[in-house]
């Protein structure tokens, strides 16, 4: 009896000792799981803050894999991306893997280098892994020991080597992108819902990093699209600008030359009525061209100091002397307190008010028009202006109004035939009133008239300068004129040269013409030029490759003033054609008197800068100082600028004491001095009036002494008043 109670609790402590070993055995599972989980959530808090602050998400792929590969003790991690999916199979490859062996990572686009798996394609088919498709399509894993899959997934498993697998979907969106596999080569590791529900969360960041990658390669491919499309338009306004402006400067040009010969008067009628014609022309071009630029958004400003009463009595003018418009009243009323020096873009503020009066003027035909400019608002400088334009005329119908500043609208279509037009005036006008700070609008009674008003903002200044009488004025540019030069024209288009030429001609310059830039650089080979007139767009060699060829030579003519004069007319070309080496532009069609101004001016700058080097070359031996520095005449330049501004002071403030003390010692070593570093600068009457004084002090020659020290003083200004001018310039 006792034996058998010995025997039944040896059996009792043996099973209380297996259950505690199950117990103990399943903590440490839990144990496990949950240390692998917490090791898995810190990966994921990795490819968090990495994958989603970062659109390249690749490049942080190899932490990531490292990082559960460890976590979950297992001997490969890759991910793999679908390359093709139809109903019977999923083809994928391998985008990047880590293994353990090795510590070792590679990625896709070094596979052949690295020979990143011996068989970087795995392809799921229907026959064999249907249950693995159909979870996946469901966002479900794969996963599990060797022996916990059905019979063929076992074979195939184990034909790869495998002893434990899991795979998760990745999914970009609503699309299955491709796989996160473990694989295990020694051991079976099992594996838990808990690590399942973990690696969920990674391919979920996965998938959203790849996502967000995928919406930034989409945006720079719009962009870039976009960006392309925006430079095709630009290009296209450039071409078109020059395609119409080069002819109608032509046909321009052609008349003004006719009519400056004499006619009669059925023939000067007739081309006064094509001028006009051409002008309207023109009018409607530079309409569709501004109306494209600012469309593009190519259009910008050019503020400038201008006298806006000086411009509005000018615009006024122009309208006031038509005899079509002589039974009209054209008034202009600018308040009191406006100055009338201001800064903005003069040209445009033009341009909206001589819109708004011709179209004031074509819609009435008796009574008055009237331009009035009042302040609406003033914060320091930026004056807030408010123009009005009123007329007497047909007025516009309530109706018509909202749609009045749209893009080629009209009143009506009766109106577009009857006063002609292309409905752009407007709504250009408006778009510049807003592009400077303002905006436009109208008030209309049917049959009594308009007033259009627009607000602009210009900002005043203080440069307040004497006006000048227009009939002086024009006096003084006739005189301006007069200068005779020579002048090199390169213009491929016979009907330019010929107008360029007549006019150029009229005015007492000599004229050379060439046809493209291989002939204008033969023809400044054999003669000297005072100035170029280039045209941009020519055949063979065009006007900015000849401008920088002339300009990188080493020939005399390097130089020479160039004016381009070109029929595109694009914002960004002016900077364009400068920036070539061209010293100035005018649009096309020329109005010559402009190009007048604008020859007299670049020769003019040109004979400053002439005047300044004759100059120079009295006060400095600069032939001298080139075989002496070489190349490095900035330094040359630097100790010139030192010895004028510190040494020679220095020397003439002791020759001044020494001859006060009659120490003509001291006053032969100040000038023997000032002779050896006047002669290191090559400052060559410097050194000549040092010489004077040293010899001066051997025969004790005071007076020549003082008079020598004068001639120094006088010398220094002069020389610092032309460093002065040559660092404004």
């Amino acid at each position: 009896m006792q034996s058998k109670l010995e025997d039944k609790s040896k059996k009792e402590i043996l099973c209380e000792l297996h259950e505690l070993q199950e117990q103990l055995t399943s903590h440490k599972r839990k144990e496990r799981v949950l240390k692998t989980r917490d090791a898995i959530l810190s990966a994921v808090g990795f490819a968090a803050e990495k994958f989603l602050l970062d659109f390249s998400w690749l490049p942080h792929t190899r932490e990531l894999l490292k990082n559960l590969g460890h976590a979950t003790e297992v001997d490969h991690v890759h991910i793999m991306k679908i390359t093709s999916q139809m109903d019977d199979e999923v083809i994928t490859r391998n985008i990047c893997e880590w293994k353990k062996e090795k510590d070792e990572y590679k990625e896709e686009v070094h596979a052949k280098a690295q020979n990143i798996t011996q068989n970087p394609r795995f392809i799921l088919t229907s026959a064999l892994h249907k249950r693995w498709i159909d979870l996946f399509k469901l966002r479900q894993p794969i996963y599990g020991t060797l022996d916990k899959f059905p019979p063929l997934e076992e074979k195939f498993l184990q034909s790869k080597g495998i002893k434990s697998f899991f795979a998760m979907p990745i999914y970009v969106g609503d699309v299955w992108w491709g796989l996160l596999c473990f694989k295990n080569y020694q051991f079976l590791r099992p594996w838990s819902h808990i690590e399942s529900e973990a690696l969920l969360t990674v391919c979920a960041i996965i998938g959203n990093a790849i996502c967000r990658g995928q919406v930034k390669k989409e945006l720079v491919t719009a962009k870039t699209i976009a960006e392309d499309a925006s430079r095709a338009k630009s290009e296209f306004l450039a071409n078109m600008s020059h395609e119409i402006r080069t002819p109608i400067s032509g046909v321009m040009g052609a008349i003004e030359v006719l009519l400056s010969t004499p006619l009669n008067s059925e023939q000067r009628k007739t081309l006064e009525m094509t001028k006009t014609s051409t002008h309207s022309l023109l009018t409607i071009i530079n309409d569709i061209l501004d109306f494209s630029k600012i469309e593009a958004r190519k259009l910008e400003l050019m503020p400038t100091n201008f006298n806006l009463h000086e411009t509005l009595e000018k615009i006024v003018a122009l309208f006031t002397i038509q005899k079509k418009y002589q039974d009209l009243q054209i008034t202009l009323t600018i308040h009191s307190d406006i100055p009338q020096k201001m800064r903005g873009d003069s040209a445009r503020i033009g341009q909206v008010v001589k819109n708004l009066l011709s179209n004031a003027l074509k819609f009435t035909k008796e009574g008055s028009v009237n331009v009035e400019v009042c302040l609406v608002a003033e914060k320091g400088d930026i004056l807030e202006l408010m123009f009005s334009v009123k007329d007497t005329g047909i007025g516009i119908s309530p109706d018509r109004v909202p749609h009045l500043f749209q893009s080629f609208s009209q009143i009506d279509d009766s109106y577009s035939k009857k006063y002609g037009g292309t409905g752009l005036g407007l709504a250009i006008s408006r778009k510049l009133s807003k592009m400077m700070g303002g905006d436009m609008w109208v008030e209309s009674v049917p049959e009594k008239g308009s007033t259009f008003h627009f607000r602009v903002s210009l900002e005043k200044t203080r440069d307040i300068t004497k006006r000048i009488d227009p009939s002086q004025e024009t006096k003084k540019e006739e005189e301006i004129y007069l200068a005779s030069r020579e002048i090199l024209l390169v213009e491929d288009n016979e009907l330019n040269q010929k107008f360029l030429c007549h006019f150029l001609a009229r005015s007492g310059h000599k004229v050379f013409t060439a046809i493209n830039g291989l002939e204008a650089l033969e023809a400044l080979d054999k003669k000297n030029f005072d100035i170029i007139l280039m045209d941009i767009q020519m055949p063979k060699l065009n006007g900015l490759e000849t401008t920088k060829r002339i300009r990188n030579s080493q020939k005399s003519y390097a130089q020479i003033p160039i004016i381009a004069l070109t029929a595109y007319a694009i914002k960004g070309e002016k900077e364009k054609f400068l920036e070539a080496g061209m010293n100035d532009y005018l649009s096309k069609p020329i109005d010559i008197q402009e190009l007048y101004k604008i020859i007299h001016r670049v020769m003019t700058i040109k004979s400053q800068s002439t005047e300044r080097k004759n100059k120079e070359l009295i006060h400095f031996d600069k032939n001298a100082a080139l075989k002496n520095f070489g190349e490095d005449m900035s330094f040359w330049e630097d100790l010139r600028l030192f010895f004028i501004e510190q040494s020679a002071p220095q020397y003439i403030s002791q020759l001044e004491k020494s001859l006060a003390e009659n120490d003509m010692i001291c006053v032969k070593r100040a000038a023997h001095s000032m002779k050896g570093a006047s002669g290191t600068v090559n400052a060559v009457r410097i050194k000549k009036i040092a010489e004077q004084i040293e010899e001066a002090c051997d025969n004790e020659e005071n007076e020549k002494i003082e008079q020598a020290i004068v001639a120094l003083v006088k010398e220094i200004h002069e020389i610092h008043e032309l460093i002065g001018k040559e660092k404004v310039s």
